[in-house]
């Protein structure tokens, strides 16, 4: 590694993007350099064992020396020396994930000296996974020279060369280190997903590179748009490496009966065509015959339904299921060999296109479906949307196959709907996201102007617009665009800005820092409580063995949406505070609800099959988030156990993450010199609390039939979802936390409110600054009313002057028209786009 070589590559980078505000001179990383060319400080991996010693060390040699990658080694290591940034597009199964790090660090790119080898996966158990097979590649101790760095788990030392990490941790890390100057060589893997974490984090990376000396970049992927990423890194050399030894032969479905006219999965279609598919392919196998199906669905409610299907069907399968919410421990059952006679099925989310390499695996069935989140800024609508998978996607499924063996990939779509009708590439995360918690985050690492930052595909210049305005809103930015006081301490914060916000809050003005630290790490998982409309039992790998109970205690229980009328008055609350349990229809009566657990001591907790909702056990007339407080109380005092959760509808998985959260947000807090202070059961703090923060989200009811119905923001109704608490109250004024749509659109996390407590949020910026834009995109239509339904409006000018008027009634006039003016300002405000 020559000095003039470093300063070769000074020149070549010297041009810094504009949004770069940061000056350091390259000599401190050119000394390390000189250190290590110089041999001071250099450790590498142990050396293996002799053969012979270690069969298992001797089968893992074997299998590295198998994969293709192996001939590209040298290629790889001088292509990285030359450059500081370089494009690996390597086809699945080829092993970049797993050896690119082995050859840097045997090049002397990691040591004491220049620093780690940073490796970020989207998947935080891609990151274990991967790291854990590293480890025993180079006969280390996982955490010494190879280690992993994910939320809630950090498991490195001071001897690690090589980190494994999810990206959204490595960008938490640029917060207080912007430049990442304790590692040498960065590799994004799987750039192809495009999440909102990979396109900043490659931004900031482009920018980190044109000013450190020695810096690497490394960019790979399975599927890429190689031109794209070169031209961005300064037209970047791209390496290419083929993947699979055996061909995939693509069968295509002859009809497209398993869509809808509107691009969506026609369920019964999509379960009976993967039955006949995995029928046609035990027919047609030749006995004692190898080879896995693996099957890519959209979401958990359609996997389980398909292996249930399966399993009724086929006797000689071992049927898995795949999906983000599923324990480690059951996660890793799908790379165990099949048992004798039996041929493995696994179906699974996109989880595992790229993340996990699975042998064994020679049949694929595509349903052509995936699941992705969606938000539309006009609306304020966060949707978790199903679509059709792009080109890439299709090429990522097929490539499951034949990694051992010829494999086949049946594809449940037309060759015609996937030429004309799959777009080639699927829309970055960034460009269909809310982009107010990526700007704050970006903000805080010292990016002043976002408007210059290096996206590799630019959001709409709206919808940054409508980011800055949301941030303006929170007061976590000055006009200029530079971050408050309190904008940095909501930074500190790895949740949801308004949630950040909303802890501030708390900890200033009300004093109920515990019991928003609670709620705040509730809204950040999988909703906690459940309405058991279709429940599957829990599946317990051994009756009445504690431990195995505490297993599958985290397995995700899974919540449909129906929208059959008997099912809404069945899951609706009783006004007589009566609770039917299943103890209650065994013993032919309704009990109430102070004579549960008398009667629930009597039965066998696994003989129960809950049909009592954790809508009706927590109601609370505040609304959801104090009822999902009471459900964490509950949890607590049970001492975290499955069977509580399994009685009281509460989901066990999204109560333990909640936790983990929360003890992360009170040691933040701590380090932050901000106590956690609980209100002491003094409820009408944290709804305060939630006016003062979502002050922009609250909604009036509007007099009519008795059916509630809600009219937030358009024409259309739009009713509280039926997981609320207060789905069959009716409040007059309300605030919601988000807006969903899975089939319908609908409101969640509902909190009552009083419209005085408006006024005190109505602290913005003057009427000026907002009355030329309101002017130009006033939404009039927000303020019309049906006369045949109840619903909820967003608040006028009137209402909210209204509610100024609470607070200031029998003040002077002109304090009375600034609070109207400020109430103004919050109308006119929440109607900008």
């Amino acid at each position: 590694m020559e000095m003039d070589q470093i300063d070769q590559w000074s020149n070549q980078y010297s041009q810094k993007p504009s949004w770069m505000k940061i000056n350091q001179k390259n000599t401190w990383f050119k000394e390390k350099a000189r250190a290590s060319q110089e041999g001071s400080v250099d450790r590498r991996f142990p050396k293996l064992p002799a053969k012979g010693v270690d069969p298992k060390i001797d089968k893992l040699s074997m299998q590295r020396h198998k994969l293709i990658i192996t001939e590209y080694q040298k290629t790889i290591v001088n292509q990285v020396l030359a450059d500081r940034v370089t494009i690996l597009c390597g086809e699945t199964g080829c092993g970049k994930s797993t050896q690119v790090v082995q050859y840097l660090v045997a090049a002397g790119l990691a040591n004491a000296d220049l620093g780690r080898i940073a490796i970020t996966e989207p998947r935080r158990v891609a990151a274990m996974t991967l790291s854990r097979r590293v480890a025993e590649e180079t006969n280390t101790k996982l955490g010494e020279e190879i280690g992993y760095k994910i939320r809630f788990d950090n498991c490195t030392s001071d001897t690690t060369l090589v980190q494994y990490m999810t990206d959204g941790v490595l960008l938490r890390e640029c917060v207080s280190d912007p430049l990442l100057s304790k590692y040498s060589v960065v590799i994004v893997d799987e750039a192809h997903e495009r999440s909102i974490n990979i396109d900043v984090l490659l931004g900031l990376l482009r920018g980190i590179v044109n000013v450190r000396g020695n810096f690497k970049i490394v960019i790979m992927s399975a599927t890429i748009d190689m031109e794209k990423f070169s031209s961005f890194f300064y037209k970047a050399p791209i390496i290419r490496i083929p993947g699979k030894s055996y061909n995939v032969e693509i069968l295509h479905s002859e009809n497209d009966d398993n869509f809808t006219s509107y691009h969506k999965p026609a369920q019964n279609n999509l379960i009976n065509s993967i039955n006949a598919v995995v029928e046609m392919i035990i027919d047609e196998a030749e006995p004692n015959e190898a080879g896995d199906i693996l099957i890519f669905l959209y979401g958990q409610d359609i996997i389980e339904d398909v292996c249930e299907e399966l399993g009724n069907n086929f006797s000689n399968l071992l049927i898995l299921p795949l999906y983000r919410a599923l324990p480690v421990e059951m996660q890793n059952k799908i790379f165990e060999p099949s048992p004798r006679g039996k041929r493995k099925v696994i179906v699974a989310t996109n989880i595992a296109e790229s993340s996990l390499t699975i042998d064994g695996v020679k049949y694929v069935i595509d349903s052509g479906f995936m699941r992705v989140m969606k938000y539309s800024s006009i609306n304020e609508v966060e949707n978790l949307d199903i679509c059709t998978i792009s080109h890439e996607h299709a090429t990522q499924r097929s490539g499951r196959a034949g990694r051992t063996q010829p494999g086949v990939c049946y594809r449940l779509y037309t060759e015609e709907y996937y030429n004309e009708k799959m777009p080639k590439h699927q829309v970055p995360e960034l460009l269909r996201s809310n982009m107010v918690g990526t700007l704050l985050q970006i903000k805080a690492i010292g990016v002043s102007d976002l408007l210059t930052f290096d996206f590799l595909d630019p959001p709409k210049r709206s919808d940054m617009v409508q980011a800055h305005l949301e941030l303006l809103k929170l007061k976590a930015i000055k006009a200029d665009g530079a971050l408050t006081l309190l904008g940095e301490k909501m930074a500190l914060f790895p949740i949801d800005a308004y949630l950040s916000k909303m802890l501030l809050v708390a900890h200033m003005r009300w004093g109920c820092s515990d019991e928003v630290a609670k709620i705040a790490a509730m809204l950040s998982c999988l909703p906690v409580l459940l309405r058991p409309n279709r429940r599957e039992e829990y599946k317990e790998a051994a009756a009445g063995d504690a431990a195995a109970e505490q297993e599958v205690g985290e397995e995700e229980l899974p919540e449909e949406v129906n929208d059959d009328e008997d099912a809404e008055a069945r899951y609706g609350l009783s006004t007589d505070a009566m609770v039917k349990t299943v103890v209650g229809e065994l013993l032919d009566k309704v009990v109430f609800e102070e004579e549960q657990q008398a009667l629930l001591s009597q039965v066998e907790l696994p003989a129960i099959s809950v049909s009592t909702g954790a809508t009706r056990k927590f109601y609370r007339p505040e609304g959801d988030l104090i009822a999902m407080l009471d459900a964490w109380d509950g949890f607590c005092k049970n001492k975290c156990s499955m069977a509580w959760c399994k009685v009281n509808d509460v989901h066990y998985r999204s109560m333990c993450s909640a936790k983990e959260i929360y003890e992360q947000l009170c040691r933040i807090m701590k380090k932050a010199e901000m106590p956690v202070i609980s209100c002491d059961g003094d409820y009408e703090k944290v709804q305060r609390t939630v006016a003062d923060v979502f002050y922009n989200l609250s909604v009036k009811s509007v007099d009519g039939d008795k059916k509630l119905a809600y009219h937030p923001l358009s024409k259309r109704h739009v009713p509280i979802g039926r997981n609320s608490v207060l789905r069959e109250q009716d409040p007059d004024y309300i605030i919601y936390n988000k807006l969903n749509r899975r089939g319908t659109t609908f409101m969640g996390e509902i909190t009552v409110v009083k419209p005085e407590w408006f006024a005190f949020s109505c602290r913005l910026p003057s009427r000026s600054r907002w009355t030329r834009t309101s002017r130009i995109r006033s939404r009039r239509t927000v303020t019309r009313r049906s006369s045949s339904s109840t619903g909820y409006c967003k608040p006028t000018a009137r209402i909210a002057t209204e509610a100024a008027r609470w607070t200031h009634t029998g003040t002077s006039r002109r304090s009375s028209t600034t609070s109207e003016r400020r109430a103004l300002d919050l109308c006119r405000l929440s109607y900008l786009v």
